[in-house]
C-alpha cells in the first residue's frame, strides 16, 4: 500500500488502519464499523483483504459518516486521518457544514476526499483537465509523481472554485485535499495517481508534537481517550447509550451517537 510506504519515508512507523462504511444493503446501510481481524485497527495488508459489498443501499447523508469515523477509537497521541470515498456530494446532509468542520477541527483530525468530481475553474483553460487533486495551497498533476517536492500548481489552484458546501471544501479546512477519481482510467497513469495522493496523506500526517488527551466514558462504560493539539479547544462529547461499538463479527451502526457533556469525569493528560 503506498500510503504505509510514504509514511515510512517521512519516519511516521507502526501505522494502522480501519475501516467505516456506509451505503451499503441491510445491516451496512447506516455507518457502520468492519473490524479487521476481529479489531478496529490493524496493518495495511490486513485492510487489504477486507471485501466489502458492492450492493448499493439509500443511506446518504457523507456528513454523518465522517463524523462517525471520527469518534473512532484512535490511539493516544497519534496522528488522525480519515479518507473519504464517497458516492454522493456532502450537500446532501442533516448535518451543517460548520458542524462537521468544527468537529474535525476540535479533535485535530485531518480529511482526505477521494471522490468522482472534476474540479471547475474560474476561467475555460484545456490545462483543467490536468488537474487531479488539490489541497488549501497548491493543486496537484500526474507530473507531481516524478517531482522530488510536489510543489503542485499554484496559478491552476488560483482559478479553482471549489463549493463552500462541498466534501472537497471540507477537507480543505481541515488541512487536508481533494483528489478527482474520475482520473484514475485504468492506465499506467493511475499508479502516478495513487502516488501523488499517498504523498499529500503523508506530508500531513506527522502527529502534532503537544496533545491533550481526556479520557472519557462510551457507551458501555469503557474509557477512550480523545486527543487533541493543545492549542486546539476540545469538544466534549460521549455516545449514547444505543450504540455498541461493536463484538467480534458485527458492524454495529449508529443514530444520534453522540451529545454535549453536562459534567464531564475525566483526567487530562499532555504528550
Amino acid at each position: 500500500m503506498s500510503i504505509k510506504k510514504e509514511l515510512r519515508l517521512k519516519g511516521i512507523r507502526d501505522n494502522q488502519f480501519g475501516l467505516v462504511g456506509f451505503g451499503g444493503e441491510g445491516v451496512h446501510n447506516k455507518p457502520h464499523t468492519h473490524t479487521i481481524k476481529g479489531r478496529f485497527f490493524d496493518s495495511a495488508e490486513a485492510l487489504r483483504l477486507v471485501t466489502l459489498e458492492e450492493n448499493a443501499g439509500t443511506y446518504n447523508d457523507v456528513r454523518r459518516a465522517v463524523q462517525y469515523a471520527a469518534i473512532y477509537p484512535f490511539r493516544t497521541g497519534v496522528s488522525k486521518n480519515i479518507v473519504l470515498v464517497p458516492c454522493s456530494a456532502c450537500e446532501s446532509s442533516g448535518m451543517s457544514h460548520a458542524r462537521l468542520a468544527k468537529f474535525l477541527h476540535d479533535r485535530d483530525i485531518t480529511l482526505h476526499v477521494m471522490q468522482p468530481e472534476s474540479f471547475s475553474l474560474r476561467i475555460n483553460t484545456p490545462k483543467a483537465s490536468s488537474i487531479i487533486g488539490m489541497d488549501d495551497n497548491t493543486a496537484f498533476t500526474l507530473r507531481d509523481a516524478l517531482s522530488s517536492n510536489m510543489l503542485g500548481n499554484r496559478d491552476l489552484f488560483e482559478q479553482i472554485d471549489i463549493s463552500p458546501k462541498s466534501c472537497a471544501k471540507l477537507a480543505l479546512q481541515s488541512q487536508g485535499s481533494a483528489f478527482n477519481t474520475l482520473k484514475m482510467t485504468g492506465s499506467r497513469d493511475d499508479k502516478h495517481f495513487l502516488s501523488v495522493f499517498a504523498r499529500r496523506v503523508a506530508d500531513s500526517a506527522r502527529p502534532t508534537e503537544r496533545q491533550i488527551c481526556k479520557c472519557t466514558t462510551d457507551a458501555n462504560g469503557h474509557a477512550q481517550t480523545v486527543c487533541k493539539a493543545a492549542s486546539l479547544p476540545l469538544t466534549q462529547l460521549q455516545y449514547n447509550t444505543q450504540h455498541l461499538l461493536g463484538r467480534r463479527g458485527e458492524n454495529p451502526t449508529m443514530e444520534g451517537y453522540v451529545r454535549p457533556l453536562q459534567q464531564p469525569q475525566q483526567v487530562s493528560l499532555q504528550v
